[in-house]
C-alpha cells in the first residue's frame, strides 16, 4: 500500500483586506510549496465580500459571528 502525501499551506492573516497585496503576490510562495490545501485564518472577511477566491483552487468559507460594538467573533 501506498501513501499519497499532500501539502497544508497555513497563514493566520489576521484581516485580509489589510494585507491584500502580501496575499496577492503570495501567489509563487504557494506555487514554491505546491500546497495542495491552503488555510486562511481571521481574514477578517464579510460573508457579502467578493475577494474569497484564490485562482486555481475551489474554497470553503467559516463565518464567526460578532458580537457588540467591537465585533469580537463568538462561535
Amino acid at each position: 500500500m501506498t501513501k499519497e502525501l499532500f501539502t497544508i499551506l497555513t497563514w493566520n492573516l489576521n484581516g485580509y483586506r489589510a494585507r491584500i497585496d502580501e496575499v496577492k503576490s503570495s501567489r509563487k510562495l504557494i506555487e514554491k510549496f505546491e500546497a495542495d490545501i491552503i488555510c486562511l485564518q481571521e481574514t477578517k472577511l464579510k460573508e457579502d465580500s467578493s475577494t474569497y477566491h484564490v485562482g486555481g483552487y475551489g474554497d470553503k468559507f467559516n463565518f464567526s459571528k460578532t458580537i457588540g460594538k467591537t465585533n469580537v467573533p463568538y462561535a
